[in-house]
């Protein structure tokens, strides 16, 4: 499974606002439509707009809430959600608290696959973890005998095998260890009674993009697949397709807008005639109009054009929409309220 090379997506910890005014064409993501565009602050001048006045520009500023980090997506069919490692101290290895030849996370349960990611907040580490059925001889639970096969695409060459779940298991000769990068479309080989199999895959990077891909080959004894998310949601994910986990890198400021994408009421584009140094000229157009310390973008509209598309009135919307460069390429909207007057 492949992931589109446009990836529309929200990061749920800066939602806010109504759904966006701009096209959403050539978007994956299933659940974008009912997503809500990343919410800026935005002033527009003059406050009081006169519609016989000659004058040349309507100049907007635009601030964002500035974003730098990680975003991780989980997608398969029409799932497509922003996910969260699980976050503690320790590495993932002592998370998935290897003993009785079994995982021991917490998220065990019987007849069922779990998989999520994990940060070690020590290190930065993220790891993926991925574990069967549940222990008898920590949950008293018996299960029977089971399988599971896994095929994995994608892993970043940083990746390795920190915990295969048995390491040392010869029922498939000469493989040994059940969870290995050593073979290319058979990763995960599990097999097991009254007890877990599963893995921890380390070595993920945090700065760069990646895509791992969980090609499910074989379930034997198993009723239903989850990821489960550090925010507290779980999803359950169809056993009969496969699912991708995908981590990108992203920063959002102003100097992130993608200016091409920018409209005014969903119709007016900023000036971009190079002739302007308010278009070349960072200095120009990177300012702090309200002086709080925070850059804002500054774009200027031929004043005709927003004439042409307003009517009078004493709070008229003045909303500003457009994208960002960042991979995930949220839309962000946001409005100033101004009055407009006719003229004499």
């Amino acid at each position: 499974m492949v992931l589109a090379s446009s990836i529309a997506l929200i990061v749920s910890m800066v939602l806010a606002g109504a759904v966006s005014d701009v096209d959403q064409e050539e978007r994956t993501i299933s659940s974008f439509n009912s997503q809500s565009p990343l919410t800026v602050d935005v002033d527009c001048d003059p406050d009081t707009l006169n519609l016989k006045s000659n004058g040349k520009w309507i100049t907007c500023y635009i601030e964002v809430e500035e974003f730098v980090g990680s975003v991780f997506v989980i997608e398969q069919a029409n799932l497509s959600e922003v996910v969260v490692p699980i976050p503690t101290s320790g590495d993932a290895t002592a998370f998935y608290g290897y003993s009785s030849a079994s995982s021991h996370t917490g998220f065990e349960a019987p007849h069922k696959s779990v998989f999520f990611l994990h940060k070690d907040t020590s290190t930065d580490e993220t790891s993926l973890i991925i574990h069967h059925n549940i222990d008898l001889d920590e949950s008293g639970i018996a299960t029977g005998y089971g399988r599971v096969d896994f095929d994995l695409e994608g892993v970043p060459p940083s990746g390795f095998v920190a915990q295969s779940d048995d390491p040392n298991n010869q029922w498939d000769p000469p493989r040994g260890q059940e969870f290995s990068l050593a073979y290319p479309g058979l990763e995960g080989h599990w097999a097991y009674g009254e007890n877990t199999d599963g893995g921890v895959l380390s070595g993920l990077p945090n700065d760069e993009n990646w895509s791992i891909t969980i090609n499910p080959l074989y379930w034997l004894n198993i009723d239903s697949w989850e990821f489960v998310s550090g925010d507290g949601a779980a999803y359950e994910v169809d056993m009969s397709l496969s699912v991708t986990i995908s981590h990108f890198f992203v920063s959002r400021t102003v100097h992130d807008i993608d200016i091409s994408t920018v409209l005014l009421n969903r119709i007016v584009p900023p000036e971009q005639d190079t002739k302007y140094k308010f278009v070349t000229d960072p200095d120009e157009f990177k300012v702090d109009h309200d002086n709080d310390g925070v850059p804002e973008l500054m774009l200027k509209f031929d004043r005709s054009d927003v004439h042409d598309i307003l009517s009078p009135g004493e709070e008229v919307d003045f909303r500003i929409t457009g994208r960002f460069f960042d991979p995930v390429g949220p839309v962000f909207a946001g409005t100033d309220v101004n009055r407009v007057i006719p003229g004499g």
